[in-house]
């Protein structure tokens, strides 16, 4: 027979209680609800899994960070980073910034070869361009359009296009 979830004594039961009643958001209900029935000890972890419909790591977890803070802990968002960590140092990032600052770079070919000439660094063109972005650079010149666009007609149809989708 599997061993009994227990979490902390009785003591902890009646702020979580109170925490689960002035909760509205369904993923903290969801953890306390687990972490309650830790604490009653009454259940197994498989068992908590399956009435919360997580997994058993998880429930490991969440016991885990209210065992170390609390039901504030089991609470907090923010505890996985989202994407890759970034590979330009700090002090490059402001390097660029103070190049961007300057107008020295006109297109992103000529920003690529500076940070391989001056800090070492080879990267493609379009890892280049996103770095730019996230530095502050925009684009100095617009974006070319065709030849023969008519302005009149592409406001026009701006304009069209607007009470057509408000039509029913």
């Amino acid at each position: 027979m599997a061993k009994k979830f227990k979490l902390v004594g009785p003591e902890e039961l009646e702020a979580v209680e109170v925490a689960l009643k002035r909760s509205r958001r369904p993923r903290d209900r969801q953890r306390l609800k687990a972490i309650r029935q830790g604490i009653l000890g009454q259940s197994t972890m498989e068992e908590v899994a399956e009435k919360t419909g997580v997994s058993r790591a998880t429930i490991g977890t969440w016991a885990q960070r209210f065992r170390e803070g609390g039901i504030a802990k089991v609470l907090a968002t923010g505890f996985h980073q989202r994407g890759c960590k970034g590979t330009l140092k700090e002090e490059v990032k402001a390097a660029l910034k103070k190049e961007l600052a300057t107008g020295r770079f006109k297109r992103t070919k000529e920003a690529a070869a500076w940070l391989a000439a001056e800090h070492g660094i080879k990267a493609k063109l379009g890892t280049v361009y996103s770095w730019l972005g996230k530095v502050g650079g925009v684009l100095k010149v617009p974006r070319k359009t065709h030849a023969r666009k008519d302005a009149a007609k592409a406001e026009a149809f701006k304009i069209e296009l607007a009470g057509r989708l408000s039509a029913p």
